[in-house]
């Protein structure tokens, strides 16, 4: 059987409506402290930042320590050369070589197979 309890909702609510809390409610932020914080947490994060670009630059400055210049213009060197050999191998094949990099897995059998 349904009843209609639309008196008894409104008479709760009015009751409800006079209960209050026996503590306060916390006080809220005003707009200085929470500037204040979001000027905290903007410098901590700066902190952080300005922190790490300064150990990366350590980090270039300890590798280009051990920079050899004349080296890694061997390095590039041979791997110009080994194009360029790669390059006159695929010619007849519709192939554009390496282009400075190293050969796909696929292209080096087929090209070490037509030799």
């Amino acid at each position: 059987m349904i009843q209609d309890r639309a008196g008894e909702y409104d008479a709760a609510l009015k009751v409800c409506g006079q209960w209050t809390r026996a503590e306060p409610e916390p006080p809220g932020k005003t707009l200085e402290e929470y500037e204040a914080e979001l000027d905290q947490r903007m410098a901590e994060a700066d902190a952080r930042f300005l922190a790490a670009e300064a150990q990366a630059e350590k980090d270039r400055a300890e590798r280009a320590k051990h920079y050899d210049h004349d080296r890694a213009q061997a390095r590039l060197g041979e791997r110009s050369a080994r194009c360029g050999t790669l390059e006159r191998h695929a010619h007849g094949r519709g192939t554009t070589g390496c282009r400075g990099q190293a050969p796909t897995v696929r292209a080096v059998p087929r090209l070490l197979h037509d030799r």
